[in-house]
Order: C-alpha cells, then sequence, then structure tokens
C-alpha cells in the first residue's frame, strides 16, 4: 500500500482545475498492473506535479515538465529533496537566529500531510520567514487589497507580509544564501501557504469583491514535505519547457511511461 493512501487534511493542493490526487489511487494500480516496477517515467503536463511526485515514490527515475514557471518550481521541490532542505550556508551565515518558541508546522505533498512538531532547518526558515514584517512592493501593489491596482486577491495584511517574504527569498538568492534548489523550496512552499489564505472563489480567474473569512486569517508558511524514493540514488528532473520539444532540448532518454494529462 503507498503512503499516499495515509493522508490526512484537504485532498486538494492549490486552487487548480485538474489536480490527480484523488485518482492516485487508481493511477498506481494500473502503472503497478501493467508496467515494470522500475525505469524512467515523465509527467508532460506536470501542474502542482501530484502525479509525478507519486512516480518518484514508486521508484521510477522521474521527470517533469510544465511551460508555467510556478510548477516548474512546484516540481523541483519535489524532485530535487529526499529530505527537507538542510540550509546550510543560510544557517551558517547566522542570518537566521534561533526563535523563542517553537510552532507546529502544517506539511504538504502528495503522500505526507498533516502537522508536525518536529525542529529541523528547514522548519527554522519558515519560521523566520512567518515572523518577518510586512512590507508594500510590486506584489502587493498589483494583488492586494489596499494596492495601487485596487485588485483583492489578498487581504492587506497578508499581501504585505506576502511581499515580504518573497523579496527575503530573493535577497537571500542574490547573495548565495541558498542553493537553487533551495530557492525552488522556498518559494514554492511560499505558493502552497498563499494560496490557503487568497480571497478567491476557487481558481484565480476572479478575486472577491469583500474579503472573505478565510482570506483573512494570517499566513502561514507550509513546509512541501519530501516525496522519498526507494531508490535515493536516481536523479530526478524537472523542465520549463513547450511539451512539443521537451525530450528533444533536454536529450532525454527513451522512457518507459509517459503520463499525458494536457490542459
Amino acid at each position: 500500500m503507498l503512503d499516499h493512501r495515509k493522508n490526512t487534511g484537504n485532498g486538494q493542493a492549490v486552487n487548480y482545475i485538474g489536480s490527480k490526487y484523488s485518482l492516485l489511487d487508481t493511477i498506481a494500480t494500473v502503472i503497478s498492473e501493467q508496467l515494470p516496477a522500475r525505469g524512467r517515467a515523465l509527467d508532460l503536463f506536470s501542474g502542482t506535479s501530484t502525479v509525478a511526485q507519486l512516480l518518484k515514490q514508486m521508484g521510477y527515475q522521474t521527470y517533469a515538465n510544465d511551460w508555467q514557471r510556478y510548477a516548474y518550481v512546484t516540481a523541483r521541490a519535489y524532485l530535487d529533496f529526499e529530505d527537507y532542505p538542510s540550509f546550510a550556508r543560510l544557517l551558517g551565515s547566522e542570518t537566521i537566529r534561533p526563535l523563542a518558541t517553537a510552532s507546529m508546522t502544517t506539511l504538504h505533498s502528495a503522500v505526507r500531510r498533516g502537522q508536525s512538531a518536529e525542529s529541523n532547518a528547514a522548519f527554522r526558515v519558515l519560521r523566520h520567514l512567518e515572523n518577518l514584517a510586512g512590507c508594500s512592493g510590486s506584489f502587493f501593489e498589483h494583488y492586494c487589497d489596499g494596492g495601487a491596482a485596487g485588485r483583492m486577491y489578498f487581504s492587506q495584511a497578508n499581501g504585505r507580509r506576502i511581499q515580504a517574504i518573497g523579496d527575503q527569498i530573493s535577497d537571500w538568492q542574490q547573495r548565495e544564501l541558498i542553493t537553487p534548489a533551495e530557492h525552488c523550496w522556498l518559494r514554492a512552499s511560499l505558493i502552497e501557504s498563499a494560496d490557503k489564505v487568497a480571497n478567491t472563489a476557487s481558481i484565480y480567474g476572479a478575486y472577491l469583491k469583500h474579503v472573505k473569512a478565510t482570506a483573512q486569517k494570517n499566513l502561514g508558511m507550509i513546509a512541501l514535505a519530501p516525496v522519498p524514493s526507494p531508490h535515493p540514488e536516481l536523479q530526478h528532473q524537472a523542465f520549463c519547457s513547450d511539451a512539443r520539444t521537451v525530450c528533444v532540448d533536454n536529450d532525454l532518454p527513451r522512457m518507459t511511461l509517459t503520463y499525458i494529462d494536457p490542459p
């Protein structure tokens, strides 16, 4: 039995039409019955990378592709790590000091969801980001209540916090205090976290005219839980390419399985 059957909490990931989370058991059964237990697998339109995570967990050397940048960042966050990122450079620089109080951390992935009281480097970084003072900036002005554009995808308070957290992640990236993979993990964690306080009815096609109750809750950083492979030596990859050329452009080897679920 696969670990994804043991998930707790809301099965839906970010507000995204077409997530295959509820179909993972069926997909896993079909793959197990009809294909070799090992090989290479490509999720051609990965979206929130739910199927790519499953393929990695099942033991395939997994490749994920999507031409949307957020999807690429999310796929890297799940495919690049067997465990939580260590943030060795960042924590070694003494940029982040220990916080006085610990807190429960909400976890999210296709294989593990819920909350954890665990203490590790990645959770420490997320708690640091949670405690930043909010600020204005391009994201706030374009998408948040009180911003210059007049949009209300996020409340004013959460919009400022998202802006501050995003700015801090960018600063760490520019100063090379985090690796490219760690940068993707933090960005994807912020995307997942911001979605939980979005002021939308469902997807981001439109915002609500008044800030709803769930959008007024304080943003809390969600940790993207690692998706371990039974073969940790395998190197997985994510791409942000046109699906028609991804294999040729990246000189990919022949696949055992290509999962195609176009928009």
